[in-house]
């Protein structure tokens, strides 16, 4: 058994990130840090929900990562897609069964979650923008989950983040696309990159990055009445100076390796970003 190669396929840093989400989701409708042992059930069953998608999203890619990433374990041939398949299906088993002992509503979010995603796997991806929404909409759903197993009562504030959320996954998954224009081709994948063109899709990303500014500011100043108006100006403005310098050089080239660039960077500091802006909204 090839345990390296187990743990690559999972993708455990994005894994840990949206399990990190739910605990967010949580920390924020109980508006308090929960007890470590009753937060282990919602992180692990989001945790295991994702790291099942990841391989089966694997399984269903072979050919395509032959092409974009043959040195992912089911390419490289260090699983088999039988053994990749037969694990994807565990994780997610033992994901959806955790959150039996969480209340319904959360539990149902979970396994749309699952259903959804591993529908765009299987179909939607083809539909190039349809199906970057489909990922967005069930990534930023791992801060819902974490919030509904506190509380029923979603707030507004806790939809805005949501939305932050949202916006921010789904600028990632389009400046992918452009760094997989040519395995998409395979599949007859409909991306902005290979339809229209790879720098129509560096722009739409560029635009839900900007929106993510608009947003955040609105939240901050909606939501957080310490917050001074000037204040919220000034992050507003360096914001877009940030997203500038980072999106710039995707809109100037637009191709696969300054999308993978760029994908790791916003990744990394975006995430950094919607973390000291969730602090800031508890203290």
């Amino acid at each position: 058994m090839n345990l390296q190669a187990y743990i690559r396929i999972i993708r455990p840093f994005v894994c840990i990130q949206l399990a990190t989400l739910s605990i967010l989701g949580m920390i924020l409708a109980g508006k308090d840090l929960p007890d470590l042992t009753f937060a282990l059930g919602p992180f692990l069953s989001a945790f295991l929900v994702a790291a099942s998608i990841h391989t089966l999203n694997d399984y269903l890619d072979y050919e395509v990562d032959l092409v974009n990433t043959p040195w992912r374990p089911i390419p490289s041939g260090k699983i088999s897609r039988p053994q990749a398949l037969r694990f994807g299906i565990a994780l997610g088993i033992g994901g959806v069964a955790i959150t039996l002992f969480f209340n319904p509503v959360a539990a149902t979010l979970l396994l749309l979650i699952f259903i959804l995603t591993n529908y765009y796997s299987i179909k939607a991806k083809i539909y190039g923008f349809i199906g970057h929404v489909i990922v967005a909409f069930c990534f930023a759903s791992y801060f819902l989950y974490g919030a509904l197993i506190i509380s029923n009562q979603i707030e507004p504030y806790l939809l805005n983040i949501c939305g932050l959320c949202f916006l921010y996954i789904l600028g990632g998954e389009v400046v992918q696309s452009i760094a997989d224009a040519k395995g998409d081709t395979i599949r007859g994948v409909r991306s902005i990159a290979l339809v229209n063109s790879p720098r129509t899709a560096a722009k739409v990303a560029t635009v839900c990055y900007i929106l993510i500014v608009f947003l955040g500011a609105y939240t901050m100043t909606k939501f957080a009445a310490s917050l001074d108006t000037f204040i919220a100006a000034i992050i507003l403005a360096s914001t877009l100076l940030f997203i500038g310098l980072i999106t710039v050089p995707l809109l100037i080239k637009p191709e696969k390796e300054i999308a993978i660039k760029t994908r790791t960077r916003l990744n990394t500091i975006g995430l950094l970003m919607i973390l000291l802006f969730i602090v800031y909204l508890l203290i």
